[in-house]
């Protein structure tokens, strides 16, 4: 059990640092929104910084339960691997930069349909048939991506 973010440091390096060592993280409340958001009693457990008799019963449940401390320890090691490793917060800043120049760039098209975000930049790569790699050769982008026939136009030189 490690608690893990300073009062008023919203999501500070020890906070992933602690669930990529695959513990269970107590941690106060996290008002930074950030793309997929950390969920009390599945990723890690929030409490309350001025209700010490709540966060103490809380300590005391997960360390008379170690099972449920084990399976939420495991959920927030994952969820920080697959989501919040720094790959992953490039990989995001990339793309929403992308997708800004291409909405600039086209302001008559729609934005693409929201897609959450669940790719790494090694996936990226090692996908031949990944959006990057068809437009590299030339290939036209799916026409989903606009929701209409544009993509025939849209090919990198």
């Amino acid at each position: 059990v490690v608690t893990a973010n300073p009062s008023k440091w919203t999501g500070d390096f020890r906070l992933y640092e602690a669930l990529a060592a695959g513990a269970l993280v107590f941690v106060d409340e996290v008002h930074t929104p950030t793309p997929f958001p950390l969920r009390d009693g599945e990723h890690l457990i929030v409490y309350d910084t001025h209700d010490r008799p709540a966060f103490l019963a809380k300590l005391h449940f997960y360390l008379d339960h170690p099972a449920e401390a084990s399976r939420i320890a495991a959920n927030g090691l994952a969820f920080v691997l697959r989501h919040h490793r720094s790959v992953s917060r490039l990989d995001y800043v990339l793309r929403s930069v992308h997708d800004l120049l291409l909405l600039a760039a086209l302001p008559d098209v729609p934005p693409p349909p929201a897609i959450p975000y669940v790719e790494t930049a090694l996936q990226i790569r090692d996908s031949r048939d990944h959006e990057i790699h068809r437009r590299r050769r030339g290939t036209p982008l799916h026409p989903s991506f606009f929701g209409d026939d544009r993509s025939s136009t849209l090919t990198s030189s």
